[in-house]
């Protein structure tokens, strides 16, 4: 059985799992980025510091998409090398990060020019296609406009904490970014495995095993980052003081996570969502949906709550987009569901026609 034919017969869980645990271990190893950099900024140079990494997190986003996972490995050890034994601070991190870009782009170039590759790096393939790049910027949209709108959206955060709670506020939120960035890889590893599933048998009409793979990827990801938000309620201080050790800034992280963290079960949801609508070929309902909390929700929220509440409005911002953008997935997702079950109804009586009429004809010859 080839790869092709076992999407669209293969057990759904098995299938889920064949292509969800790659994705899951490589988006934790790259989560492990920031969470680890953030520590040792932290613990060797100060909370200041990681104020600092934070302010520079929307630029870093943007980039974040390119980096493979034998770069961040190679951050993480850069990293401790220039911040402790060659005692560079902040300088050291930075240069740490450049230097792993520049050997990931190394070695991925290697890859394709050394003959090792099936698909090679030739001269005459830089031509463009306007075909095949229409098809992959369709696709890749939302995708784009999503690590673009978080961009934004951390700016405009960035700038409300600055203003209303200084910088121990944003040594804060950068803590709490990377914890967030943790527990969330798990459910989109569960998206990009679901996602090849739901096209493939979307495609072939079989919408009974579309509405199964959104059903089981949509538990399994609540399932994983409810199992994080648990962890977080139970050892926050601990979590924190990870990063550093300054009493003030755990008191306060453990407040704004406490009240950021709120309704994160739900991001499960939104996630697969969206990935569900890139999945079936709807590009403006992923972007809409990818769109929601960060952008349509989250900063007229953040642009309102602070004015009235000052820093804790800042805090309240992420609940209330977690939920307004959780309303909103669940009301188009039902009505997507429901499209799906009468897809369902209409194909299998279709078939079911053609059935009777073959075996009509085969009675009369």
């Amino acid at each position: 059985m080839n790869k092709t034919n076992e999407m669209g017969t293969k057990s759904i869980p098995k299938l889920l799992l064949k292509f969800s645990i790659p994705a899951i271990i490589g988006l934790l190893v790259n989560a492990l980025y920031n969470i680890v950099d953030s520590i040792f900024v932290g613990r060797g140079v100060g909370d200041l510091a990681l104020a600092g990494v934070t302010v520079t997190l929307p630029i870093i986003t943007i980039f974040m998409a390119f980096i493979m996972l034998i770069g961040t490995v190679t951050n993480i050890v850069l990293d401790y090398i220039f911040i402790f034994p060659l005692d560079m601070g902040m300088q050291g991190a930075a240069l740490a990060t450049i230097l792993a870009y520049f050997l990931t782009s190394s070695w991925v170039l290697y890859h394709f020019i050394s003959g090792r590759s099936r698909i090679r790096i030739k001269k005459e393939n830089f031509k463009l296609e306007w075909r095949i790049v229409q098809a992959i910027a369709i696709i890749g949209f939302p995708s784009f406009v999503l690590q673009l709108g978080g961009s934004i959206q951390q700016t405009i955060f960035n700038r409300s904490l600055a203003e209303y709670g200084g910088d121990l506020s944003l040594a804060v939120i950068g803590i709490i970014m990377s914890i967030t960035t943790f527990l969330i890889m798990p459910a989109m590893g569960i998206n990009q495995g679901a996602q090849p599933i739901i096209g493939y048998n979307y495609g072939a009409k079989r919408y009974d095993r579309v509405k199964d793979t959104l059903k089981l990827s949509l538990l399994a990801a609540t399932g994983i980052v409810s199992l994080g938000f648990l962890i977080s309620k139970l050892w926050p201080a601990q979590l924190i003081g990870l990063f550093n050790k300054n009493p003030e800034l755990i008191e306060l992280g453990m407040h704004a996570m406490a009240i950021s963290f709120m309704f994160i079960p739900l991001i499960g949801i939104q996630m697969i969502s969206s990935g569900y609508f890139q999945a079936v070929g709807k590009p403006k309902q992923a972007t809409i949906l990818g769109l929601s909390r960060q952008v349509f929700i989250f900063i007229p929220v953040l642009l309102i709550l602070p004015r009235k509440y000052g820093l804790e409005g800042v805090w309240w911002s992420a609940p209330f987009s977690d939920i307004g953008a959780f309303i909103l997935t669940s009301v188009w997702l039902l009505f997507e569901i429901k499209s799906l079950e009468k897809a369902h109804k209409k194909h299998t009586k279709d078939q079911e026609g053609k059935e009777q009429d073959l075996l009509s004809q085969a009675l009369d010859i």
